[in-house]
C-alpha cells in the first residue's frame, strides 16, 4: 500500500517534471512495469525493415509507400546476404552520386594498362557507381546520418621500374535537390603517402566546383590542400601515428558540401631525399575510420583491402521539400509523426529534421516511434 501511495506521489511530481512519469517510476524500481519495453519500431507497418543484415529505418524504405521522396533503397538480392543501395539520391540520374575516373598511361615498349588493372583487382567500371548503404545511425544529439561506401582516389606505380601509371579519382556528387550533403563533422579529408599533395575541390549547393566558375552570383567553389612527406629527417613512423603531415595528413571539411573531388599529385624529388610510395591515396572518409599503418606507404595493401567496396563516407540528411519548422515548433510538420517528437531546422543543409524529445529515443518519423529511455522493472 505504501509503495502504491509513493507511486501516486511520483506521478503528481512527474506532471511538473520534464521526465515522463513511467521513466521516473521505472528508474526507482517500483515494479510498475514488470517487463522491459520491446524495442521501438523503426519503419511503417507492412514495410520491410531490413535488407540482408542492414536495418532500413523510415524515412528510408525499399518499396512504394515505405519511404519519403529521395530516400528509396534498392535491395539487391543477387548478393548473399542482400545489400542495400541508394536508388536515386540525386533525383537526377544524369548526375551520379559517386563516380570513378580511371586514367592509365602506358609508354612504348612497356606492358599495357590492362595488366596493371588485373594486378590491382579493379573490376569496377569507369563512370557511375551504385552507392551502397552501410547503415543509418543516430548521434548523441539524436541527429540521423547515413553511411555509404564511396570510391577513393589513388595513384599507383608498380614496382620493377615499369613506367605504367594508374590512378582513380574519388568524385562524390549530390545535387542540390537531394536530401543529402557531405557531413562536416562526420568526415575528414585525408591523404596517405611518402611524397604527396592532395587537393579537395568542392561545391556548395549553388556554387561551381573548386576554382571553376567566376565571381558572379554563384561564385567560386571550395579548395583545400593536404600534404604528406617522409624524408631522411622525418621521425620514425609507427602504426597509429597521427595524420599530421608525415606519412598521412588529415584536415576538416567545410559545411554544406554537396560534392567533392579528391585529386592527387606526387611531389618531385630533385634532391633525392625522399621516395614516393608504390601507391598514394586521398579521400573524404568517415572521421573515425582510418588508422595509419606503416605498410600503407610501403606497399599496395590499403588498395587491395578496400578497392572492392570503397571507404565509408557520412551523409547528413534532412526533409527538404517542405520548408522549415513552423514558428514555435507547432503544429509539427507531417513528417514528424511520433507524438513525442519535435522539429529542428537543419541550418547547414536546409529544410528540417525530426527528433525525439528529451528523455525519448527511437524513430520520430513514424507513429509511436519515440519511446521513453530506460529499463523498467
Amino acid at each position: 500500500m505504501a509503495k502504491q501511495l509513493f507511486a501516486m506521489l511520483l506521478l503528481m511530481l512527474a506532471a511538473t517534471s520534464s521526465w515522463p512519469a513511467a521513466a521516473i517510476i521505472g528508474r526507482l524500481g517500483l515494479g510498475v512495469l514488470q517487463q522491459p519495453l520491446p524495442p521501438p519500431a523503426m519503419t511503417l507497418p507492412d514495410c520491410p525493415d531490413k535488407c540482408g543484415d542492414v536495418r532500413i529505418p523510415y524515412p528510408f524504405g525499399t518499396k512504394a509507400g515505405c519511404f519519403l521522396p529521395g530516400f528509396e533503397i534498392v535491395c539487391n538480392d543477387t548478393f548473399r546476404p542482400p545489400r542495400p543501395f541508394l536508388a536515386n539520391p540525386n533525383l537526377d540520374m544524369s548526375k551520379p552520386m559517386a563516380s570513378i575516373w580511371d586514367n592509365c598511361e602506358s609508354y612504348p615498349g612497356n606492358p599495357g594498362c590492362s595488366d596493371k588493372q588485373e594486378i590491382y583487382m579493379a573490376p569496377l567500371p569507369v563512370g557511375a557507381k551504385l552507392v551502397e548503404l552501410i547503415d543509418v545511425v543516430t548521434t548523441v544529439q539524436e541527429q540521423w546520418r547515413a553511411r555509404v561506401y564511396a570510391p577513393f582516389s589513388f595513384s599507383c606505380v608498380p614496382a620493377g621500374g615499369e613506367r605504367v601509371y594508374w590512378n582513380r579519382m574519388q568524385l562524390i556528387d549530390v545535387s542540390a535537390s537531394s536530401p543529402f550533403v557531405l557531413s562536416e563533422t562526420g568526415n575528414v579529408f585525408i591523404a596517405i603517402g611518402r611524397a604527396v599533395k592532395a587537393d579537395l575541390a568542392g561545391a556548395w549547393p549553388t556554387s561551381a566546383y573548386g576554382n571553376d566558375g567566376d565571381n558572379g552570383p554563384n561564385g567560386r567553389g571550395y579548395v583545400t590542400t593536404c600534404s604528406s612527406t617522409v624524408n631522411q629527417l622525418a621521425p620514425p613512423l609507427t602504426d597509429g601515428s597521427p595524420c599530421a603531415g608525415v606519412g598521412c595528413c588529415s584536415i576538416k571539411i567545410t559545411p554544406r558540401l554537396r560534392c567533392s573531388r579528391a585529386m592527387l599529385q606526387d611531389q618531385d624529388d630533385s634532391a633525392g631525399t625522399r621516395r614516393r610510395s608504390p601507391c598514394s591515396y586521398a579521400m573524404v572518409v568517415q572521421n573515425s575510420w582510418y588508422n595509419f599503418t606503416v605498410g600503407d606507404i610501403n606497399d599496395d595493401g590499403f588498395l587491395r583491402r578496400n578497392i572492392e567496396r570503397g571507404v565509408p563516407v557520412v551523409l547528413d540528411f534532412a526533409i527538404r521539400n517542405n520548408g522549415e519548422c513552423p514558428p514555435g515548433g507547432t503544429p509539427l510538420p507531417a513528417a514528424c509523426r511520433s507524438d513525442n517528437s519535435e522539429c529542428a531546422n537543419a541550418s547547414t543543409i536546409g529544410g528540417f529534421i525530426c527528433k525525439c524529445k528529451q528523455h525519448y529515443h527511437g524513430n520520430p518519423y513514424i507513429p509511436g516511434g519515440c519511446q521513453v529511455i530506460g529499463t523498467f522493472r
